[in-house]
């Protein structure tokens, strides 16, 4: 079986979220996106951001044991505020066409949620 997309190590400090992929060399054939909602205790949740990435506003670069990726939340327009909060990164497989042997990739998108209380 040939790499799946995977996604660990998510933490959030000074701003910026943080985690590690597995080895990504080029953005070409990967796109980020970033889900960020308010989690009140009572009521509603609330969309604070939902949308794909620009490559310009991911850092990413060569790891150990893969890739890390860095998004800077202020930087693309999110104020969190505080209270409870929940950090959705998206990391999916995009191709142009029909995958060839695609039954042989594990997974082709990966994401993980990391909850915060500000």
């Amino acid at each position: 079986m040939l790499a799946a997309l995977s996604m660990n190590g998510l933490s959030y400090e000074n701003g910026v979220l943080n985690f590690g992929l597995g080895k990504v060399s080029s953005t070409k054939n990967v796109s980020f996106s970033l889900s960020v909602i308010k989690r009140p205790i009572f009521g509603s949740n609330t969309v604070l951001f939902n949308r794909e990435l620009a490559s310009s506003e991911i850092d990413l670069k060569a790891a150990a044991n893969g890739s890390e990726a860095a998004v800077n939340l202020e930087r693309i327009g999110v104020n969190l505020g505080g209270g409870r909060l929940g950090l959705t990164p998206k990391v999916q497989f995009k191709a142009e066409g029909t995958l060839l042997n695609g039954s042989q990739f594990g997974e082709l998108e990966a994401s993980r949620t990391l909850l915060l209380k500000l």
